[in-house]
C-alpha cells in the first residue's frame, strides 16, 4: 500500500472517529413534563449515536441556562425533543401467553417506559422501541390503546402488516373500522388511529 494511500486512509479514520464523538455529544431542543404537569424547556438526549444506536433508560436533560441531568419514566410524565418527538412515560406489564403477548398498563405494575406518541386521541397509537441488536438500530412495536382503557393491544406484525384478527376482535364494537381494516382500505396502524379518532 503507498504511503498517500495510508494517508488517506488514516484521515478518513480520523473524520470517521471525529463525527461519531460528534454524534454523541448532540442535544435536540425540546422540553420535559414534571410530574406536576408543568414544562420545563431545554434540551434533550435520549439515544446515543454512531454504529449502534443505544436508548437511554434515562434521557439527558440540560434546561436552559442550567446542568444536565439524567431523568427516569418514573421522574417525569413524558418529554419531547426535536430529534426523537414526543414521548410520555407509560407503566408496561407484558404477560406472555403461547404464541402472543399482551401488553397492560396499570399503576405500579412492571416496569415505567418512555412509550412515542405518534397519534394521541380516543385511540392512541404508541411505538414501543427497543435496540434491534442485528442491525444496531432502533425498531419498534406499534401499540394501540384504547381511552380509559389499561390494555394495550399489537398493531401490525412489522412487513406482514395488521394484525388483522387481533385487531377485528380489539375493535368489535366498531364494525366499520373492523370492516375497513379487513377489506385492506386501511393499510397502516397510523389510518387506523386517525379514521378512529376522525370517526367515533
Amino acid at each position: 500500500m503507498s504511503t498517500k494511500s495510508i494517508q488517506i486512509n488514516v484521515v478518513f479514520l480520523w473524520m470517521l472517529l471525529f463525527s461519531m464523538n460528534i454524534g454523541h455529544a448532540q442535544f435536540s431542543e425540546g422540553y420535559i413534563i414534571t410530574l406536576k404537569g408543568d414544562t420545563i424547556q431545554g434540551r434533550v438526549k435520549d439515544r446515543s449515536d454512531g454504529f449502534r444506536t443505544k436508548l437511554y433508560a434515562k434521557i439527558r436533560f440540560r434546561p436552559n441556562g442550567g446542568i444536565t441531568r439524567k431523568l427516569s419514566p418514573r421522574q417525569i410524565r413524558g418529554y419531547y425533543s426535536e430529534g426523537s418527538g414526543l414521548y410520555e412515560s407509560q407503566w408496561i406489564e407484558t404477560q406472555r401467553r403461547f404464541l402472543r403477548t399482551d401488553y397492560f398498563s396499570i399503576t405500579g405494575v412492571g416496569q415505567k417506559r418512555f412509550l412515542k406518541v405518534v397519534v394521541r386521541g380516543k385511540l392512541s397509537l404508541y411505538h414501543l422501541e427497543f435496540p434491534d441488536f442485528d442491525n444496531g438500530n432502533i425498531d419498534y412495536l406499534q401499540l394501540f390503546r384504547l381511552e380509559g382503557e389499561n390494555r394495550f393491544v399489537r398493531a401490525s406484525q412489522g412487513i406482514l402488516g395488521l394484525k388483522k384478527k387481533l385487531l377485528s376482535d380489539y375493535f368489535k364494537n366498531y364494525p366499520e373500522l373492523v370492516e375497513r381494516i379487513n377489506s385492506g382500505s386501511l393499510k397502516s396502524a397510523y389510518e387506523v388511529a386517525l379514521f378512529f379518532n376522525a370517526t367515533y
